[in-house]
């Protein structure tokens, strides 16, 4: 398993660095709102897998197929799951399209 995205072209590294950001401040944000506090519910790794981790994805939308991002979130426990996971996903999707604009 690999460690790092270095075998990733630049502009993909930085779409990366941006989710992983996004992520991290969005679960900051509605952990904070939720919880009453920030340090609940935590990310522990963050996991890239898929055809981008192996280095065999697809960039052709000319035959309608471009590969997407899988991505792994885990946290610190399933509570904090089951009470964000909604609201979270919302704020990443409207953050995510706003940012390709």
């Amino acid at each position: 398993m690999k460690d790092s995205i270095d075998h990733l072209p630049s502009s993909k590294q930085k779409n990366l660095t941006y989710i992983c950001d996004v992520l991290r401040d969005e679960l900051e944000q509605v952990t904070g709102f939720a919880n009453g506090t920030k340090k609940h519910g935590r990310i522990l790794k963050i996991i890239l897998f898929g055809s981008y981790a192996t280095g065999k994805w697809v960039n052709k939308p000319a035959y309608g197929y471009v590969s997407d991002y899988d991505i792994l979130v885990m946290l610190t426990s399933m509570t904090s799951l089951k009470n964000i996971r909604f609201g979270i996903s919302r704020r990443i999707v409207s953050r995510c399209e706003c940012a390709s604009r």
